[in-house]
């Protein structure tokens, strides 16, 4: 006000309005102002946090268990029917071992919901290869290979990802003799489609990180 005073004393005209202090802005203005702050928020944590999780599927869990129940009472008929020390005797006693065995496996993967395989916008991580996350940035190349009907996909990585556990000398010769590497996804427990997710594992080792977003959603919606 005391500017106000002075150049009205010296006859100076003005159509502002000088107050005191600075001008507040209206309520519902910084309402809004921070409404939107935290919508920015929560969309940037949001698109930062996706990922997908791969579960194994029940319906194959099912599937050892219903085979192996069958062979199970086979054998135990077979025990039952032939003479003790015979060899169809003692095959009823190993076809029950063998598969008596396949009943364990196939409870525990029909209780197990844990997931599998978890892809983030930085790698991806398998839980039955027992190694740390696999970035994408380490990863050469992925194809898939078919083993006695067993699904993998096979990764190529390069000198910076370090193996947590060594491989035994008889397993790496196995799987270069099938076409394996010493990083293999399993998908014999996924209901996956192994070609499709051999492409988007190769885009996203070669995308940047400002694309690898929308890849993992587009991926998720397939």
């Amino acid at each position: 006000m005391r500017v106000w005073r002075i150049l009205t004393g010296l006859g100076w005209k003005s159509s502002l309005n000088v107050t005191q202090g600075k001008q507040k802005k209206p309520r519902s203005s910084i309402k809004q102002k921070e409404g939107n702050d935290i919508r920015k928020l929560l969309s940037k944590y949001c698109k930062r946090m996706i990922e997908i999780k791969l579960y194994k599927t029940s319906w194959k869990a099912i599937k050892l268990l219903t085979i192996a129940i069958l062979f199970v009472i086979g054998g135990i008929w077979v025990i039952r029917t032939e003479p003790v020390g015979t060899f169809d005797n003692i095959m009823g006693w190993l076809t029950t071992f063998f598969f008596g065995l396949g009943l364990f496996v196939g409870l525990f993967h029909f209780f197990d919901r844990r997931p599998q395989i978890i892809i983030t916008e930085n790698g991806i991580w398998d839980r039955t290869t027992k190694q740390d996350e696999i970035k994408w940035e380490q990863i050469k190349k992925a194809y898939s290979i078919d083993t006695y009907g067993q699904k993998f996909i096979s990764l190529i990585v390069d000198e910076t990802f370090v193996f947590k556990t060594r491989q035994y000398k008889w397993a790496t010769k196995l799987s270069k003799t099938i076409g394996a590497q010493k990083l293999n996804l399993q998908l014999g427990q996924i209901k996956i489609d192994e070609v499709k997710f051999v492409k988007f594992i190769n885009k996203m080792s070669k995308a940047s990180k400002e694309d690898r977003h929308g890849l993992i959603e587009n991926f998720a919606q397939i």
